[in-house]
């Protein structure tokens, strides 16, 4: 599974890269915020990691799912992962760290 990653700060990488490693999962770790003109960039990925302040509308939902992205999830401050809207299939499930 590849996960685009956006609004990632320095301190996020090793240890979502150390849970990848364990999980086989991979990502794409992007500066950025999640807006729907980045929203391109999670092409081909399977899940996409938001923080609180990326936009998460309707209008990115649907560009996100355009390029097969199934699975979104939002980096919080309770939990790692939080899932915004299921997964449309039973076979892409989401993990929460």
């Amino acid at each position: 599974m590849q996960i685009a990653f956006f609004d990632t700060k320095p301190y996020d990488k090793p240890s979502f890269e150390r849970l990848g490693n364990e999980q086989e999962m991979t990502f794409k770790f992007f500066e950025t915020k999640l807006n729907e003109d980045t929203a391109s960039l999670a092409a081909g990925c399977d899940a996409v990691c938001v923080f609180v302040n990326d936009t998460v509308n309707a209008a990115v939902i649907d560009k996100l799912t355009m390029w097969t992205c199934a699975t979104r999830s939002a980096k919080s401050t309770s939990s790692m992962c939080r899932p915004i809207r299921p997964t449309p299939s039973p076979n892409m499930p989401w993990r929460c760290f």
